[in-house]
């Protein structure tokens, strides 16, 4: 179910950008300080149709449209560029990928 209109943005990061992230602060030495490690922005409705494309006959039901929940928008962190790898496939092409380890 879909809470809200599904225009809230949310910030999503793959594990493997944290992985490679993690490795290369360490390997670059200490810094300080609190980092956001973010890969896309996006809204519940662009995730939805990116759902749509792998499972095209999922069904979604929208829930308390009325309600204007909140988004949460998180920019790149400019002081990990060059250490944050840049994403190389669309989130479509992950979702493929992730479905085809599962067995259902």
């Amino acid at each position: 179910s879909i809470s809200g209109s599904g225009t809230q943005r949310r910030p999503f990061v793959h594990i493997d950008s944290v992985v490679a992230t993690l490795s290369a602060l360490v390997h670059d030495g200490p810094r300080s300080g609190l980092f956001d490690l973010v890969d896309l922005d996006l809204s519940i409705l662009d995730l939805v149709e990116s759902l749509r494309v792998i499972y095209p006959d999922m069904e979604f039901l929208f829930v308390d449209q009325h309600l204007e929940l909140l988004s949460l928008q998180v920019p790149r962190d400019e002081r990990l560029q060059g250490v944050q790898p840049v994403r190389s496939n669309e989130l479509v092409q992950e979702l493929w990928a992730m479905r085809s380890q599962f067995a259902w």
